[in-house]
Formats: structure tokens, C-alpha cells, sequence
């Protein structure tokens, strides 16, 4: 039997007639009639129901399907009208006791086309997708990765979501950061009574606006809440608007007993303001008619108490000391669930070099503040480890691990530089500084050959230190280097592949860090004009879900296999390259003169710096998705890098390791 097609002038979509599971969403008007359903996978399958009936009904497709041990009767109707494709879940209670709905127990299943391995439409012909699960606000927008054309946006027309989680297999791919997964979307947890009906409407349709940003009832979305800082200082104000069809009567807003929420209307929209004295984290719930949802905000220190607190924690419990060792004075991983270091030469990204060199920066940039003979100590132990282990100051070549291991990796050159630059100013050691551009000078040299661009960059802050201590041919060859490496980007454009992740929100916003800072060294306006073709797909891959972990951050699933000690694949809000967004918005902001983008960068960046304890203690990243199971559905095949099994989310990692570039990133600007 065929299967079943609905179709209207605006979306097309095709319903497998064996599973009633949706097949195929398509954009009528798209040229390369994009598929956004991963092949080969089951959008709309509900776990634990059998399906026993699938019938076209007029213009609707019809499944009937039944969970026979729990007594669940569910009834799924998809239709296509005008520029919508709407689906429709009831689910009965036929049993005589109540069904206890939970996160363990339902989900329903969404596998979005987001699979990022190298090809030439690799821009146009998959997506990128922002989950918010809030209650009566809920949906997924998707974009193509280019960024320039109509986005799939799924609303949730009625009933409540919680939460989702991932399910990887690890058979779709080679590489762990090319294939996101799976969604599942959790209901709020409730009991269903017998005989009771709970029901779910989505409606998917391709437009330019997001629910994110502003209130799409013509597509069913109810009540839309934002703030636009949702990591404040105590004491300091947050501010945001609410929009809803639902009378104004019917408002009400509950922060937890702390910090009143004063609103004011607006039109059609209420501006809302509170604030919080102490630090913590804070969840505002908005309920309007029979609609609910909330926001997610952070209170922190500032970034100087931070900053304090993080120098004492890396000096104390993160370098290591052990006269004759390679690793004397390097700084390591740190457990806090063992309170021990941790170093792994066999698995690099656990190892003594890479992203550790930030624990350097942050010793430095301490140090310039509030200078101790313990900082100085710490300081002048690791520049010593980093010229006998890391660094050749005869040829300026960084080594990616302690004895001059023998592989290079151009990423470690620029943090090499940005240690060097800070430890400058720091020691008041001014000959530093050629140390930083000589390494800089190296980076420019390799840089082309092995795509691995640095989000690290921080070549106009080295050429005016160089030039103020009069290293003016230093300052003056790193200019030029810096410059011609922003023309072969200007020439590569959105050609960017990577060996190890082929397209990446980190990978736009940094080719932007350079273009921004070469405008900057040179005043050359070329060099801003390819600006709005990266800052599409910089926005493509960040959403702007109302919670401190995700707003504003790009979207990386791979982290914490590698630098986690949770070891899982899964959305990891926020990850420190995330913070590369944040600082990309601020150059903008600078070079555009947009005070919207620098207060949107700064945004970011403050909400990336949640992952610093009170206690100095930082961690790799925080697991986004309630539940991450990762299988393999091909026996026999092996996959060496894909642990199976299931990890739990929704909290942060245990492994203090690379996260420390935000905090740099942070200081460097005084945020």
C-alpha cells in the first residue's frame, strides 16, 4: 500500500500507511525540497503503544494504536491545511485504576534531519533545532543552517510539555559531532483518571518568525514570555515582556516568594520587572487563562568575585607540584566527586595542554588585579612548564601534550598567546609579549593547511600592547599575518569543513572575531561586508529559549563525551565555545556600533559563566536534556567512541577542564 500524502500549496507531507509514523515534512517552495524527518526514523511515535488501525479520512490520516498494559487508548489525526500540518494526539484511560504519567513512562518522538557530516549542500539540505519545553509555551523551531530561508516551527496548540530528552544511535554515524539524535518530549507529569482524555495538538509550519523572540498566535502559540538578561547581579533589575491572547484579568505571576514581579501593560503586551537579593537560581512562572509557563534566571556574584574565587580554586587544587615530573606546574582536570587531579596523555582532551591553558590566563589575569606571592608563584611554576613541556621558543612551535609530543594542533597556538599576553601585563614583564606574537606569527603559518581556526583570537589587544612598549615591527608583522589570514577568509566565505566538526555555530563566530578585529587593525570596511552572511548562521544555531543554560548559546551535543566526566553525547548548555558567541556580538557591537548587539553579547556571556560554584569549582558544562540513552541498533558493529547505555541530565558535570576560556573571555572585558 502507498503511503499516505498530504499535501496544500505551501507544505507537503508523507505518512508511512504501515506505521502512521510521519516520514517526510518538505517545503513546497524549497528548491532542494529539504526532508527535516531524519531518514529512517519514527516522527510521532508515542513509546509503549502498538498500532492497530491506520485510515484516510477525508483530508486526514487517521492511527489508532493502544497501550494494552497500562490500559491506554490513543487516537493520532494529521491533516494538512493551508500553511499548516497539524497533528492531534488523544490519549484515553480505559483502565479502572489511574495511569501516572511520568518522564520515564511517555514521550513522544521527534528525530529532526540534523546530521552535519561533510557535503556540498550541507548549508540547505538539513536543520538546526531550538527546544523549548515550558509548559503551555512549548515548541521546536528549526533553520537550515544557512539561515536565509523559511524555518519549520512546531507550536503546542494545547496541552503542557516539561522537558525532553535524546535518544543516539550510535550506527547513524561516524562522528560523534555530526549526528544530534533523537527528541523526546515530555508532558508535564500528571495522573490521567479512568476514563479521562488528555490531548495534544501540534501545528508545523515554515515562516521567518520564531517563537523565541516574539508571539505567533496565527500558528497557536499562546502566551509568550522573554527577557532579554536572564543572568543578573543581586539587586539588579530583570526586566522582559509578556504577550498572550488571554484576558489581562487572568494574569498572574509567582516567583517563589522572593523578588515581586510588578508588570505594567503595554498594548497588547505587558513590560515586567524584579529582582532578587542573593544569589541563586530562580524560576518566574506566568499563568494566563488556562495557560501556564515560565523562565529560567540566574543571580550571580560579579565576575571579579568570580574571578577571585576561581584563581584561588585553580592555584589550590588544580596545579600540580612534583619536582622532576614533566607535569610539575602544569594545571590539570579536577573531580570534585573525588576532590583529586586527573590527567589522561592517551585521551587528549584530558590531557596537560589543549584547553587547560585557560587556568594559566585566569592565574594571570588574577594576578593583575590582586597580586599575592601565591598567584606569582603559581604563574611563574606554569610558564615554566609551559617553555620545558609545551612550547620550542627557538622555532615557536606549541606541542599539543608535555615532553613535545609530537603532534601539532593549531587551536593550541592562540591560547598559547593569549597566557603570553595576559602574563605580560601580570609579571610586568613586557618581553612577553614577543613571546605571544612570535607563537601568533607560527599559528598564521599553519592555520590554513589544517582548518582549525581559534576562537581565541586576540590580535588587536596584542598589537597595541606590542606598540605601546615600542615592539613596533613585531606589532607590525603580526598586523599583516592577521590580515592576510582574514582575506583567505573573506575568500573561503562559508567554506569552512572541519577533520573533526564540519559546521558548527563556533565555527561562523570566529571567522567573525577575526573579520572584526582585521576591520579593526586596518579601518578596511571589506572585511565587515560578508558580516550578515555569517551572523545568519550564527543565529541559525543559537536559540533563545527563556532559561539562563541555553539562551544565546549554540547548540553543541558532542562536549561532554570528550571533555565531561559524564562521558555521554546530548545537549551540553552551556559549553565555554558558546562564549565565543558572546564575545563575536560584543566586537560586533563595537565595529556595527549596535548597542543591541553588544548588550545581547554580554547577555551570553554572563549566562555562560553559571557553571562557577561559589566555591571556585567550574564545571565542563551542564547536560541540557532530562534523560540521554545512547545504543547501537547494528549488532556487531563496533563503535569505540559512543558509551552505551543512559545518563541523566539536567545538571552540571563533575569535571572542572576546559570551561575556563568564559571566565577569560569575561575578565578581559571587566563584564
Amino acid at each position: 500500500m502507498e503511503n499516505f500524502c498530504l499535501t496544500s500549496e505551501q507544505i507537503s507531507v508523507i505518512v508511512h500507511s504501515g506505521n502512521g509514523e510521519t516520514v517526510s515534512v518538505c517545503r513546497i517552495a524549497d528548491p532542494l525540497r529539504t526532508n527535516w524527518v531524519a531518514p529512517e526514523s519514527g516522527w510521532g511515535r508515542v513509546d509503549g503503544f502498538r498500532v492497530r488501525d491506520i485510515q484516510w479520512r477525508e483530508d486526514s490520516v487517521v492511527v489508532t494504536a493502544v497501550d494494552g498494559s497500562r490500559n491506554l487508548n490513543m487516537i493520532v489525526e494529521k491533516r494538512v491545511d493551508g500553511a499548516f500540518y497539524e497533528e492531534i494526539y488523544r490519549i484515553v484511560n480505559r483502565g479502572d485504576l489511574e495511569f501516572f504519567l511520568t518522564r520515564e513512562n511517555f514521550a513522544f518522538h521527534y528525530p529532526f534531519n540534523c546530521h552535519l557530516a561533510p557535503r556540498p549542500e550541507l548549508l540547505r539540505d538539513v536543520c538546526v533545532s531550538h527546544i523549548w519545553c515550558g509548559g503551555e509555551n512549548s515548541w521546536i523551531h528549526s533553520e537550515k543552517p544557512a539561515g536565509d530561508e523559511p524555518a519549520l516551527t512546531g507550536i503546542l496548540a494545547e496541552g503542557s510539555l516539561a522537558d525532553y530528552s535524546i535518544d543516539y544511535d550510535a550506527s547513524r554515524t561516524r562522528n560523534g559531532s555530526h549526528y544530534r539524535g533523537e527528541f523526546l518530549l515530555h508532558p508535564e507529569e500528571r495522573i490521567l483518571e479512568p476514563g479521562e482524555t488528555l490531548t495534544f495538538r501540534f501545528l508545523w509550519s515554515f515562516g521567518t518568525s520564531r517563537p523565541d523572540r516574539e508571539l505567533l498566535a496565527q500558528r497557536g502559540q499562546r502566551i509568550f514570555v522573554r527577557a532579554d538578561s536572564l543572568t543578573v547581579l543581586p539587586g539588579e533589575v530583570v526586566r522582559g515582556v509578556l504577550k498572550t491572547a488571554y484576558p489581562w484579568e487572568t494574569l498572574r505571576i509567582h516567583s517563589g516568594g522572593e523578588g515581586a514581579v510588578r508588570y505594567r501593560k503595554n498594548g497588547c503586551s505587558a513590560d515586567w520587572e524584579c529582582c532578587f537579593s542573593s544569589p541563586g537560581e530562580r524560576t518566574i512562572r506566568f499563568t494566563a487563562g488556562e495557560c501556564s509557563t515560565w523562565i529560567r534566571v540566574n543571580v550571580l556574584e560579579d565576575s571579579e568575585t568570580i574571578l577571585r574565587r576561581r584563581a584561588a580554586f585553580i592555584a589550590e587544587k588544580q596545579q600540580y607540584h612534583r619536582p622532576g615530573s614533566h607535569l610539575d606546574g602544569a594545571c590539570l582536570i579536577y573531580d570534585r566527586t573525588t576532590g583529586r587531579m586527573f590527567c589522561d596523555e592517551a585521551f587528549r582532551d584530558s590531557n596537560a595542554a589543549r584547553e587547560r591553558l585557560s587556568m594559566g590566563c585566569i592565574l594571570a589575569l588574577e594576578m593583575q588585579r590582586r597580586p599575592t606571592p601565591k598567584l606569582k608563584g603559581a604563574l611563574q611554576a606554569f610558564r615554566a612548564y609551559l617553555e620545558r613541556e609545551l612550547l620550542d621558543l627557538s622555532t615557536m612551535t606549541v606541542y599539543d601534550g608535555p615532553c613535545h609530543a609530537s603532534r601539532v594542533r593549531a587551536y593550541d597556538y592562540p591560547w598559547m598567546a593569549f597566557f603570553y599576553l595576559e602574563y605580560a601585563e601580570a609579571m610586568a614583564e613586557p618581553e612577553a609579549l614577543l613571546t605571544a606574537a612570535g607563537i601568533m606569527g607560527s599559528y598564521y603559518r599553519i592555520v590554513e593547511k589544517t582548518a582549525q581556526d581559534s576562537p581565541c583570537i586576540e590580535d588587536v589587544r596584542l598589537v597595541r600592547a606590542l606598540e605601546k612598549n615600542g615592539y613596533y615591527e613585531s606589532a607590525n608583522a603580526l598586523r599583516k599575518a592577521a590580515l592576510q589570514h582574514a582575506d583567505a577568509v573573506l575568500q573561503r566565505g562559508t567554506s569552512m569543513y572541519s577533520e573533526e566538526v564540519s559546521y558548527t555555530q563556533a565555527q561562523f563566530a570566529l571567522k567573525v572575531i577575526s573579520l572584526c578585529q582585521a576591520f579593526q587593525l586596518s579601518g578596511d570596511r571589506r572585511y565587515l561586508e560578508i558580516l550578515p552572511v555569517f551572523l545568519r548562521s550564527v543565529e541559525a544555531f543559537g536559540g533563545e529559549q527563556p532559561d539562563f543554560h541555553c539562551f544565546g548559546q549554540g547548540v553543541r551535543y558532542w562536549d561532554l563525551y570528550w571533555f565531561g566526566k559524564m562521558k555521554t553525547y546530548g545537549d551540553t548548555m552551556p559549553q565555554w565555545l558558546s562564549s565565543c558567541t558572546g564575545e563575536m556580538f560584543l566586537l560586533c557591537g563595537e565595529v556595527l556600533n549596535d548597542p543591541a548587539l553588544t548588550a545581547f553579547g554580554r547577555a551570553i556571556l554572563r549566562n555562560a559563566l553559571c557553571v562557577y560554584a561559589p566555591d571556585g569549582f567550574a564545571s565542563a558544562g551542564f547536560l541540557m536534556p532530562y534523560r540521554i540513552r545512547i545504543f547501537n541498533s547494528k549488532q556487531g558493529e563496533e563503535k569505540p567512541f559512543f558509551p552505551l547505555g543512559t545518563v541523566y541530565g539536567r545538571r552540571y558535570d563533575d569535571w572542572a577542564n576546559d570551561q575556563d576560556w568564559t571566565l577569560c573571555f569575561a575578565a578581559a572585558r571587566h563584564l
